[in-house]
């Protein structure tokens, strides 16, 4: 199991990994089986990113698939962001408070459900640990 520091951006719509990142889990957005899509940020340019689903684990919480795109290039991505798709809709409840951020798990039969039928080309597990970004 590897671990982590990413970004909690609930603004991305899925998990963004930096191309250093996809490395060191053994991921090589060039030779995975996956889709390419364009991702744009402040900078306006759009950067390829290969879209995966990978199973994750945050803390102590049972791991989930979510999905995810792998940065091709490494100045496609400054930081490893935890995006909201899998996550904030998925088996885990988001607790944005002042003190800090905590990740909940739903009751186990969300988290059944959600990860019923997955059938994914690739799984690592990944441990994340979340964080908040001041605004």
């Amino acid at each position: 199991m590897h671990q982590i520091n990413i970004i909690f951006d609930p603004g991305d719509d899925i998990t963004l990994l930096t191309r250093k990142t996809a490395d060191s889990l053994g991921l090589n957005p060039e030779t995975m089986p996956g889709s390419t899509f364009p991702v744009t940020g402040i900078t306006g340019a759009g950067q390829p990113f290969k879209k995966i689903n990978n199973l994750i684990q945050i803390g102590e919480l049972s791991p989930i698939y979510i999905p995810m795109g792998l940065a091709f290039q490494p100045e496609s991505l400054a930081e490893d962001l935890l995006g909201r798709k899998g996550v904030m809709d998925g088996p885990y409840q988001t607790v944005i408070e002042p003190q800090g951020l905590t990740f909940v798990e739903r009751a186990p039969a969300f988290s059944a459900l959600a990860n019923s039928g997955a059938r994914l080309s690739h799984a690592m597990r990944a441990a994340f640990r979340g964080y908040s970004r001041t605004w």
